[in-house]
């Protein structure tokens, strides 16, 4: 007996004409009655068709793209990943009432205490909180417009450089036509350390990167300007014996002002010096909480908390050298020791 006899009692094979017209009534079948999203496919993990899933608005769909880019972009940094639902944590205080009466209690509280204390600086404090509340508004504002071009950032690090030299000049109380040469040290310290890190491709050359190194920067050989400029003619003031003696001894008198005022220099590094030694033991400087609020992993915060303190420690030097050289041959002198020197 064949394999294809109609007894049914062995395999039959159907013929092909037969197999073709059931695969095309199947196939109208299936096209007549599409399957349907299944929930059950949908915890197995399967994928429905495209026609069956809901209708969500674009902008919905281009959000929860976006939240997941972020999500991979934060593990590949080296964060720990963010469960779903789970809010991106910051440290950023909230710009509420809260704010403003914390900060007015902390000015209430710094003012009090100065006058207390006799320490007659209470109207300072006021001034200077009043006058940071109003700058870093303005300075806020014009930073988000100034980091869209480079030449506009640039041109505020400009601006920075102007202030700084003003507001150290007028610290140290030398004379109005000195002011370039107090320039001349700031830049002198902080130039050669902005041009490196830019050069180097280490800070990327846009508004983003130019304007918050050189801030930092500059205003770090601001406070090395102010410091040893200060420092360098209270010691000539309170010294003026041993400058007089060096003078009757032959020295000229760049060198005689030099052996007075040098020993003072150290007092001008020092506040960078142990910021640069506590650094992650006692405090957490401002790049590298600013790196960590803007989304970057622990390891970019350091890099670049690094870099910045160590960019200072050069600026610095280099600023505190320059000045007292600019000091000692008397291009910069506070107007209360004209009188005494240069000889």
């Amino acid at each position: 007996m064949r394999c294809g006899s109609s007894s049914g009692r062995g395999p039959s094979t159907a013929h092909p004409a037969t197999d073709h017209g059931a695969h095309r009534a199947g196939v109208g079948r299936r096209d007549r009655h599409p399957p349907r999203c299944s929930t059950r496919a949908s915890i197995r993990g399967g994928r429905p068709d495209d026609h069956a899933r809901p209708h969500r608005p674009p902008d919905l769909a281009r959000c929860s793209r976006d939240l997941h880019a972020a999500r991979r972009d934060h593990a590949r940094r080296g964060g720990a990943p963010l469960a779903r639902g789970q809010p991106a944590l910051t440290s950023a205080p909230d710009t509420d009432w809260r704010l403003a009466v914390v900060l007015l209690v902390l000015v209430v509280a710094a003012a009090f205490t100065s006058r207390v204390a006799g320490l007659e600086v209470e109207r300072d404090h006021v001034t200077a909180a009043v006058r940071a509340v109003l700058q870093l508004a303005v300075v806020s504002v014009v930073i988000a417009a100034v980091m869209q071009s480079l030449w506009w950032s640039l041109a505020f690090v400009l601006l920075m450089f102007a202030v700084a030299t003003a507001t150290s000049h007028r610290r140290i109380g030398a004379q109005p036509r000195q002011s370039v040469w107090v320039a001349l040290a700031i830049a002198a310290g902080a130039a050669p350390v902005i041009a490196l890190c830019l050069g180097s491709g280490v800070i990327p050359l846009n508004g983003a990167g130019v304007i918050p190194i050189s801030g930092i920067l500059i205003g770090g050989a601001m406070t090395a300007s102010t410091l040893t400029g200060r420092r360098a003619f209270d010691e000539l003031s309170a010294h003026q014996g041993a400058y007089e003696g060096a003078l009757a001894l032959g020295l000229p008198s760049t060198y005689a002002a030099h052996l007075v005022i040098q020993p003072s220099a150290r007092e001008a590094l020092t506040p960078g010096l142990d910021q640069t030694r506590t650094v992650g033991l006692v405090t957490l400087p401002g790049a590298f909480v600013g790196v960590l609020l803007g989304g970057g992993s622990a390891v970019e915060a350091g890099a670049a908390q690094v870099l910045v303190l160590i960019g200072l420690l050069a600026a610095q030097a280099i600023t505190t050298a320059s000045l007292l050289r600019l000091i000692a041959t008397g291009r910069v002198v506070r107007g209360d020791l004209r009188a005494v020197h240069p000889r």
